[in-house]
């Protein structure tokens, strides 16, 4: 899918996703100070996309980043 969402969110996602690497995506942007998107919210959309909440950031593909970052897109709108 194109990548329908902001950039600016994309990047920040795929940017923490990498930041915090011991870390499973969803506690990384849920500290994130960038992002203001509740656990539930993230836990959401990770399913929404497929993508387990249990996945480290790295395990991801730039898609999988773009599809989480259109359904964030979508949650805030």
């Amino acid at each position: 899918e194109q990548l329908g969402c902001n950039e600016k969110l994309f990047k920040t996602i795929v940017k923490t996703g990498f930041n915090q690497r011991r870390k499973t995506l969803v506690n990384g942007l849920k500290n994130s100070q960038e992002l203001d998107f509740s656990k539930e919210e993230i836990e959401k959309a990770m399913a929404e996309t497929g993508i387990p909440v249990n996945v480290r950031g790295e395990a991801l593909t730039l898609a999988e980043f773009a599809d989480l970052a259109n359904v964030f897109n979508k949650l805030r709108k």
